[in-house]
């Protein structure tokens, strides 16, 4: 989502693995997820204060415990910000332009079905895969677009519909739509 407009990203899995890569190259923030293997996002982002300093690089939280107590235990302990999941891309647009000062320009997006001649694609009429569709319907609910295109990836392996429904849905995760990826996979119909 980030990648689509614009930002260079650079992706962790552990805490440790991010310190890794902010030594080889600091970025200007870091969405740190809370809960992650071995090292914590609150311990890593502690680690990288330590290291780099405050004012180097602000560090958002991103927490499916999104009550308001939890919030301000992280603003609390220094975090810049904080996104509850699932998060929206408002919230991130939100982050960049308040931490960053980030302006945007929205232009009005046509999908590309709309440019063609092909009709908008209709989930009801669309038959996928039992396994592929939980698993992307899965990784929407999760807002994990590395997942949703390695579903991608397995549609376009499967023929010209299926290939046609993965350019739909990747169009829709670049437009940072992911509640519209959500609802498109339900109405779908599986083997």
């Amino acid at each position: 989502m980030l990648s689509a407009i614009g930002c260079e990203v650079g992706v962790a899995g552990s805490g440790p693995e991010a310190l890794a890569q902010l030594r080889g190259r600091l970025p200007h923030l870091v969405f740190m997820d809370i809960r992650m293997p071995g090292m914590d996002g609150k311990e890593t982002a502690r680690r990288i204060w330590e290291e780099f300093g405050r004012e180097r690089i602000k560090i958002v939280a991103l927490s499916a415990s999104a009550f308001d107590q939890q919030r301000q235990e992280y603003l609390a302990c220094g975090f810049d910000g904080f996104i509850g999941k699932p998060f929206r891309m408002e919230e991130i647009h939100a982050c960049l332009r308040d931490l960053l000062k980030v302006e945007f320009e929205y232009t009005e997006a046509t999908e590309p079905a709309a440019v063609g001649s092909a009709p908008p694609l209709q989930p009801g009429e669309i038959v996928l895969p039992a396994g592929v569709l939980a698993r992307l319907g899965e990784a929407a609910r999760r807002c994990s677009a590395t997942r949703l295109e390695a579903c991608f990836a397995e549609l376009e392996q499967d023929g010209d519909a299926s290939r046609k429904v993965a350019t739909h849905l990747r169009w829709l995760v670049q437009a940072g739509d992911l509640e519209a990826v959500a609802r498109f996979v339900k109405e779908v119909r599986h083997e």
